[in-house]
């Protein structure tokens, strides 16, 4: 298989559109402060990079927003950070860190979510959202800063039947052993830490919990079901489903999820937790596949879906069978909604890396 992994040395024109999109947004919300500085860590991944195309258009609208770009590139994010006033800085979150000042806003975005890699990095995927949570929230105490602590969905383990659609007050079915444990349970007490620190020393902390966030800046060879397909699509292979293709999950575009997070950071509350996905997106792996491939064709696609059994013994193992958000609670605190559907999301996936759109 070919793999396309994004550079962010150019950004396409959904790339542009969507920061454009979401600081347009953040605008009409009126939460953007004038002078703001940010700690963004795992500046060099998916979320990471697509936050610093939206603070890029906010210094292209003449807002004083300084960032602080922190990035370990153990998944070799050798990117080019390039952000105007920023400082990137290569740097592994669990050490102490150097002095880089005061800040306004911290986004603690460092952790390897897919399973394929964190299950070859377990020991450093606990760490991150452990030591690296600690050293991130004792600055935030030195400087006052507003905190995103960015969790997962999957600290929800395997819901039963009659806890989907997921609310925030469920309390999870997760296992504390086995190959996801080091994400699930690395996620849980991040969020511990979260309410330790809001409770001890009265930070504005906020965790978001996303739930299978997709579209430019991800990567392709991710080893998750969107990335897969729309990595075979690109390079005119087959879509093989490793599955019997029935577990269904609920997803978010981009532009969507930023949307979202951003505003979660900026407000004033002093503490909130909030399920961040597309609660009308719901769909299986084969309905997936499906779509894929016929908005395949619209790019010169013309292969097969095909089921095949992993190779990976343990891809399946621990695997939620169904995963959708109940999002009650941002709509009516925030006043937030997605606006992408599924469709359209995976279309500007595609043109965005089959690089159609210039």
């Amino acid at each position: 298989m070919k793999l396309r992994i994004p550079s962010m040395n150019s950004l396409s024109k959904i790339e542009v559109d969507d920061a454009n999109i979401v600081f347009n947004y953040l605008l009409k919300k009126k939460v953007f402060p004038e002078k703001s500085r940010w700690l963004i860590t795992g500046a060099g991944g998916f979320l990471g990079s697509q936050i610093l195309n939206v603070l890029s258009r906010a210094r292209e609208k003449g807002y004083d927003c300084e960032v602080v770009a922190v990035d370990s590139t153990i998944r070799g994010n050798k990117r080019d950070w390039y952000f105007t006033s920023a400082l990137s800085v290569e740097h592994d979150v669990t050490q102490p860190f150097p002095d880089l000042g005061e800040f306004t806003h911290i986004l603690h975005l460092a952790s390897i979510a897919s399973p394929k890699f964190y299950r070859k990095y377990p020991l450093e995927t606990l760490n991150a959202n452990y030591l690296g949570t600690v050293n991130i929230l004792n600055i935030a105490k030195k400087s006052g800063s507003k905190v995103l602590l960015v969790s997962s969905s999957e600290i929800y383990g395997d819901p039963t039947a009659g806890d989907i659609p997921t609310k925030e007050s469920y309390r999870g079915n997760v296992s504390s052993i086995g190959p996801r444990a080091c994400y699930d349970e690395g996620k849980r007490v991040m969020e511990t830490l979260g309410w330790i620190y809001n409770e001890e020393y009265g930070l504005n902390i906020k965790i978001a919990r996303p739930f299978n966030f997709y579209g430019p800046g991800m990567r392709l060879d991710d080893g998750r079901v969107l990335p897969d397909f729309i990595n075979s699509i690109i390079s005119k292979e087959n879509l093989v489903i490793h599955s019997d293709g029935l577990p269904t999950r609920s997803f978010c575009y981009v532009s969507d999820a930023l949307r979202a997070l951003l505003q979660i950071t900026l407000d004033s509350q002093p503490w909130g937790i909030f399920n961040v996905g597309n609660d009308e997106t719901e769909t299986s792996v084969l309905e997936l596949a499906r779509m894929c491939s016929e908005l395949g064709n619209e790019f010169g696609w013309k292969g097969k879906i095909l089921q095949k059994k992993s190779e990976d013994l343990q891809y399946l193992v621990n695997n939620p069978q169904r995963r959708m958000p109940d999002i009650t609670k941002i709509k009516e605190n925030l006043h937030w909604t997605p606006e992408i559907s599924l469709e359209n999301g995976i279309r500007r996936s595609l043109e965005h890396f089959s690089g159609t759109v210039k």
